[in-house]
């Protein structure tokens, strides 16, 4: 997977005379190698969006609701052993139900 993932970063086709030539990483457009000085790397840099889908590395829509299941699943996975393993109820000792699991004998 990674090495055919990489065949589309490390392309001679990247490198292209004109803008009618560019090489795209996605099949969105928006990635692609900027040419012009730091500045105008710069400004494409910035123009990129904050928040990266799986299009940029090859990946279908698809694989970021999958990365969020297996998160999601991680995290209740952890969580489910911090929690106690006996609760309070409303008929506990003050409400004159069982205490300890036993019933309280009257006198």
């Amino acid at each position: 997977l990674i090495s055919h993932i990489l065949t589309d970063f490390y392309s001679p086709d990247i490198i292209s005379d004109t803008p009618e030539n560019r090489y795209y990483f996605s099949p969105s457009q928006i990635y692609y190698a900027p040419e012009g000085d730091t500045e105008a790397h710069l400004a494409y840099v910035r123009s990129l969006p904050l928040n990266e889908t799986p299009e940029i590395f090859g990946l279908h829509a698809n694989a970021n609701l999958t990365a969020a299941i297996s998160e999601a699943t991680t995290l209740l996975r952890l969580a489910l052993p911090l929690m106690p393993k006996e609760t309070a109820s409303a008929s506990g000792p003050q409400a004159g139900g069982k205490e300890g699991g036993e019933e309280k004998e009257e006198r």
